[in-house]
């Protein structure tokens, strides 16, 4: 019996011991979808009814991207940049060729 118990006890230590896959998701500004593959900090899209939204690439257990990374603008999402200090939604700007363009800091 005590044998039965230390050979299930092994099986158990190496079952647990494999490693355990990251999960990777979506993040926009109106939630999280699941992805297959990703790299994290790329730009993604998650489907929803009205169509896909822009969002960034993110892991459980990974540092997660705190403010966006990207300006959405009248002429798309520019990006992505360093940020550290604007919101989600907040104005924000971006240089173009034609001159700064403004907008809302998006993922």
């Amino acid at each position: 019996m005590k044998r039965i118990v230390a050979a299930f006890g092994l099986l158990m230590a190496v079952i647990g011991s494999e490693p355990v896959a990251a999960q990777i998701f979506c993040a926009t500004n109106f939630g999280t979808c699941p992805m297959a593959t990703g790299m994290p900090g790329a730009p993604c899209f998650c489907a929803t009814p009205t169509g896909p939204i822009q969002g960034i690439t993110q892991s459980v257990g990974g540092k997660a991207a705190v403010f966006p990374q990207f300006c959405c603008t009248p002429a798309g999402r520019i990006g992505p940049f360093p940020n550290t200090t604007v919101g989600p939604g907040q104005m924000c700007q971006a240089p173009t060729p034609a001159g700064m363009m403004y907008g809302q800091a998006c993922y």
